[in-house]
């Protein structure tokens, strides 16, 4: 069959988009890889399924290229922009379910926030950090993230940490400024660095904000910015927002 696809990419994440409102099929772990593939298929740090559901404008299934499924920020902003310009949502708002959860979503313009889920289940190890926000990070605080050796920290960080913590994301952060924040991220599932990552950015945010770093913090990432917002009461962070701007580069199909 030759499956219509949408590309969009935000921060330089880059997804393939696929509407299944009107035609519901299985794409198995072989297939995304094969369409995740920059050699072989269309290419990318993974795959957006937007579907019909009844209490909600969409449902949102994200799968990384190794075919696991996943919740994912910058997906996110580019399913709810897609909804938006289709008239799936409405223009200024919307609201979707994703791992089982619902998620607002506001509009404006070319940037899209995305408001999280609380976040209370953070583990501190040693000097890093562990959170869980529906899709897992690792974040360690660097002095600067252009002298390390970010694959033999990250290898270093598996290695110390995989037995416990399964499969996870890797973050390495420098600080710039009590409200500005560089970040390197390490994608599961992708198996590398990718140029930018949506809960990266909320879990660094909330590991910086152990390092007296306050919201609203600007994210750095080697492909753009984005801003995340919080309010914080000990360990338990609540009114998160993850917000950026994200782009829609071309559509096409592909025989599978």
């Amino acid at each position: 069959m030759n499956l219509p696809f949408e590309k969009y990419q935000a921060s330089g994440n880059d997804f393939i988009l696929i509407n299944q409102f009107n035609n519901n099929f299985l794409l198995n772990k072989k297939k995304i890889g094969f369409l995740c593939d920059r050699n072989l298929g269309v290419g990318a740090d993974g795959l957006i399924i937007i579907r019909n559901t009844a209490k909600a404008d969409f449902e949102m299934k994200f799968y990384n290229p190794d075919g696991s499924e996943s919740f994912c920020g910058n997906g996110s902003r580019c399913a709810v922009h897609y909804a938006a310009s289709n008239k799936i949502s409405k223009k200024n708002i919307s609201m979707f379910l994703a791992r089982n959860k619902y998620h607002e979503a506001y509009i404006n313009k070319s940037k899209v926030s995305i408001k999280m889920n609380d976040i209370s289940n953070i583990k501190k190890i040693n000097n890093d950090f562990y959170i869980d926000l529906e899709s897992p990070h690792y974040v360690r605080i660097c002095d600067d993230l252009n002298n390390i050796d970010f694959k033999k920290n990250i290898e270093k960080i598996k290695i110390d940490n995989n037995a416990k913590y399964g499969n996870f994301n890797i973050n390495l952060v420098q600080i710039i400024s009590k409200n500005e924040i560089n970040v390197r991220t390490f994608e599961k599932g992708v198996e590398g660095e990718t140029l930018s990552c949506g809960t990266g950015a909320i879990a660094s945010s909330i590991a910086a904000s152990f390092k007296k770093c306050k919201s609203p913090l600007k994210i750095n990432f080697t492909g753009g910015s984005m801003k995340v917002t919080f309010t914080k009461n000990i360990n338990i962070f609540k009114n998160i927002y993850l917000e950026g701007s994200q782009n829609f580069v071309y559509s096409g199909k592909i025989k599978i």
